[in-house]
């Protein structure tokens, strides 16, 4: 498996702030189908914020049917995510690399004997209820897929859901609007209360860069971050790009969230650009909306999408990733 490296955030948050993640990070090794629904989403142009800088710390580096129409209603601020209480069967591995598999242990812990290993594609996987917490990680038994049981690490599994059922789940409009209006306002505490408590946000600036992973907490205060991230090789002028998110990466979300864009649902063919976007492996049991930007009559060219891969944890919607795509020369 490839390593996740996490760089070490000093930043001490708030207690109201404080992110209940239900897995713990990994120390273990470890598509959807696309559906022809068309959100065109019209929203209100709400002014972006500019907040003020303040010295932070780094977010976790790692190397390399929907409403007709969302409504035009306000922005709010969910619960915290309480931890699941109950199974949410069927789960899915995600989280590894295709060249990788997920081993099931006799026991809890990476140490012990694996009795059995899972494809980074694998689905329809059963919890028994049996969890246990060893250092850091949680670590779940699962049924086995060849007959008899194995202890996963559980920070490889994500709720299953199905792409029907996810492109007709009535609460992504909302989610779609929270997301635009935090992007807009530069609302931290709006943000975090969207991003996933088990995996928190990967964001992915350049499609074949670096990606930041930012935990529910540290997404509360992303916009005001001086963390300068290093995203990669830029397609067209081959210079590295770096920057902070404020400067880097939100003035490319505002110019989507600002706009008339359109919403699809798992399905990235978008934009007319001269590659072809492939779901990552990683992250192919995460369903997806794809949020487009056409570009405008005489330059179509200057189209931008941003797609949020989004997971469910407890049974509920949250933000999982997004992943920048544009025309490259």
């Amino acid at each position: 498996m490839k390593p996740r490296v996490f760089l070490l955030t000093t930043f001490v948050l708030l207690s109201t702030l404080a992110c209940n993640l239900p897995f713990a990070s990994p120390a273990e090794e470890l598509t959807p189908t696309a559906s022809p629904l068309v959100l065109a989403t019209s929203l209100p142009t709400i002014a972006a914020t500019q907040p003020s800088a303040s010295s932070l710390p780094p977010p976790t580096t790692i190397p390399n049917q929907l409403p007709s129409a969302t409504p035009e209603v306000q922005a709010t601020v969910p619960p915290p995510a309480a931890p699941p209480v109950e199974l949410h069967n069927p789960y899915a591995v995600v989280l590894v690399a295709d060249n990788d598999v997920l081993n099931a242990r006799r026991l809890p812990g990476s140490t012990h004997p694996v009795v059995g290993t899972l494809p980074p594609d694998a689905t329809g996987l059963e919890l028994t209820g049996k969890d246990a917490i060893v250092g850091d990680d949680r670590w779940v038994e699962i049924r086995l897929p060849t007959g008899g049981s194995g202890w996963v690490n559980a920070y490889y599994l994500t709720e299953q859901v199905a792409s029907a059922a996810f492109c007709a789940d009535p609460r992504l409009g909302q989610l779609v609007v929270n997301l635009r209006q935090a992007m807009l306002d530069g609302d931290g505490q709006l943000l975090s209360s969207l991003v996933s408590p088990t995996h928190g946000l990967d964001l992915l600036y350049l499609r074949t860069g670096n990606t930041a992973n930012y935990s529910a907490a540290e997404a509360s205060w992303i916009f005001q971050s001086d963390y300068v991230m290093d995203w990669g090789v830029h397609p067209a002028s081959g210079l590295n790009v770096t920057g902070t998110f404020r400067e880097t990466a939100l003035p490319d979300l505002i110019d989507v969230m600002a706009s008339t864009f359109q919403t699809q649902c798992n399905n990235p063919d978008l934009g007319g650009g001269n590659y072809v976007y492939t779901w990552p492996m990683q992250y192919r049991n995460i369903n997806y909306l794809v949020l487009h930007k056409p570009g405008p009559p005489g330059n179509e060219l200057a189209w931008r999408t941003w797609i949020a891969g989004i997971e469910y944890v407890a049974g509920q919607p949250y933000l999982f990733s997004l992943v920048h795509l544009f025309w490259e020369p």
